[in-house]
């Protein structure tokens, strides 16, 4: 008899355990595809190895949000912990312009007085939705609704804070100013490298129709031609070298990580070796052709480590992520 019932209750936990994870990979999968569609209409696609990641990754915030809720009421902190955990691990599985749309569809979510879902502001939870499902969404978004009621309940008690509690008020009101920061920050960047490369293309076509008429005039003698042909050569590449160091010193300085003078300089002179070898190989190898595109491999991954050399961890990891 004690043999059966054992068998029966390890029966049941074994179906509520299977039951649990099941809803729990549903809600991930819903959470991947708003947020897929959401990157979509950006234009900011997920690839398949993201889409994985961050599968991964809401499943284990989900499991670990849980343990935090059940110890909220001795440490107040943890549920706090494993947001700022989660945010930094979406952080790291995005792009620059895909946590962007990220950070906005919160923005939006937090704006409308809803509990955000992945899918942006045109997928979001409902009111009547339960209050465990509005709780398991992506962690990192103010959980607005529970302000509000802690709020209310301190107004109708009349009570006064205490300094644990104003302090922790103080905390969140910090942090919600540093998120707008970093919006403003990604924002002023994208506009920044998006100016930078307008104005580089109008410039090679204002570089290209001067290049076409000299080169017109110079062709009737071949060792003008040569001459000329190899003069516009040198200031195509100083001009591609000049936009180069541009890019990445706006980008830098945008995110709060500008070059010193001689970071500066240093990122000229690998600028403009690359450019003169890259023009050297266009000249052996013909540009487009199988041993080009092969030096031209080598000498990217020379110039990278050379700026690895001189560029501090956190500006180095930083271009590499904006491919810059």
């Amino acid at each position: 008899m004690k043999k059966l019932l054992f068998l029966l209750i390890a029966a049941f936990l074994s179906t509520s355990a299977f039951a649990q994870a099941g809803k729990m990979g549903k809600n991930v999968e819903q959470k991947i595809k708003r947020l897929s569609s959401a990157l979509n209409t950006a234009g900011h696609p997920l690839t398949s190895t993201q889409k994985t990641d961050l599968t991964a990754s809401f499943t284990n915030t989900m499991e670990k949000m849980k343990e935090a809720r059940a110890l909220a009421s001795t440490d107040r902190s943890a549920i706090d912990r494993v947001k700022r955990k989660s945010d930094a691990e979406v952080k790291a599985i995005l792009t620059p312009e895909q946590y962007l749309t990220f950070q906005n569809m919160k923005s939006n979510a937090r704006d409308s007085g809803q509990t955000p879902k992945a899918g942006g502001a045109g997928s979001l939870g409902s009111k009547n939705d339960k209050v465990d499902s509005d709780k398991d969404q992506i962690p990192g978004w103010d959980e607005k609704q529970d302000h509000t009621d802690r709020r209310d309940k301190t107004e109708e008690t009349s009570r006064e804070l205490s300094d644990e509690e104003v302090q922790s008020m103080e905390e969140r009101k910090r942090r919600a100013q540093e998120r707008r920061e970093e919006r403003q920050r990604q924002a002023d960047l994208e506009k920044a490298n998006k100016a930078a490369s307008d104005s580089v293309g109008q410039d090679d076509t204002l570089e290209k129709k001067q290049k076409s008429d000299k080169m017109e005039k110079a062709k009737s003698n071949n060792k003008d031609w040569a001459k000329e042909n190899k003069k516009m050569s040198k200031r195509d590449s100083k001009i591609r070298s000049q936009a180069a160091v541009e890019t990445v010193s706006n980008a830098l300085a945008n995110a709060n990580m500008p070059l010193s003078d001689t970071q500066l300089k240093q990122v000229k002179t690998v600028s403009m070796q690359e450019q003169k070898k890259i023009r050297n190989l266009t000249e052996k190898s013909g540009e487009g052709s199988a041993d080009y595109l092969k030096g031209l491999k080598k000498i990217k991954k020379g110039s990278v480590k050379k700026m690895k050399s001189f560029l501090s961890k956190e500006q180095y990891k930083f271009l590499k992520k904006a491919k810059l």
